[in-house]
C-alpha cells in the first residue's frame, strides 16, 4: 500500500467523483458540475457555484489527528472517513432510493481504483435515510452515507 499524503488525501474528492461517474443511473442525471467539494450556497441557480438541484457532496476525509511521537518518523494504518450527500428536490423523491443504491454499488465495486490511489476500500454506510427537510424555502430530500477507506500514513 502506498503511503497517503495530506494532497492525496484531498485528492479523493476528485477520485469518488471520478468512480460515481461512471455509472450509468447517476450519470444519466449528475454531471461533473452536479458534484461539490464543499456545501454550495443555495440560494439561486446562478449564484455562487451553485447549479441546482440535484446535486452530491463530497466532503474531505475526517481523520483522527496524528502526533508525531518523539519526532519519530512512522507509518501507521489509519481510516479515512469520506461523508456523502444526496440532495433532491422533493419533487424527485421517487429516484432517491436508485441513486442511493448506485452510489453505494459503485463505490464498492471500486476497490481496485482505491487501490491504485493507495487506499483500501473497507466499508460504504447508509448514515442517514432519506429524510425531507427545507434549504433556502425549498423542499428537498437529504440522504447521508460514507466511504470508509483505510490507508498507510507517514507521520
Amino acid at each position: 500500500m502506498t503511503s497517503i499524503t495530506n494532497t492525496e488525501q484531498v485528492s479523493t474528492f476528485t477520485i469518488v467523483r471520478d468512480i460515481l461517474l461512471t455509472d450509468s443511473t447517476l450519470n444519466a442525471k449528475f454531471s461533473s458540475k452536479d458534484y461539490y467539494e464543499i456545501e454550495p450556497k443555495v440560494k439561486s441557480v446562478g449564484q455562487s457555484n451553485f447549479n441546482g438541484y440535484p446535486f452530491i457532496l463530497i466532503e474531505i476525509p475526517v481523520t483522527e489527528d496524528i502526533d508525531n511521537f518523539l519526532g519519530d518518523v512512522l507509518t501507521i494504518e489509519e481510516e479515512f472517513i469520506i461523508p456523502i450527500t444526496l440532495t433532491v428536490e422533493y419533487d424527485a423523491r421517487s429516484k432517491v432510493r436508485s441513486f442511493s443504491n448506485a452510489i453505494l454499488t459503485t463505490l464498492r465495486a471500486a476497490s481496485s481504483t482505491f487501490r491504485a490511489n493507495g487506499y483500501e476500500f473497507k466499508r460504504t454506510n447508509l448514515v442517514t435515510p432519506p429524510e425531507v427537510t427545507s434549504i433556502a424555502q425549498k423542499d428537498v430530500v437529504v440522504t447521508e452515507f460514507e466511504l470508509v477507506l483505510r490507508g498507510e500514513v507517514v507521520t
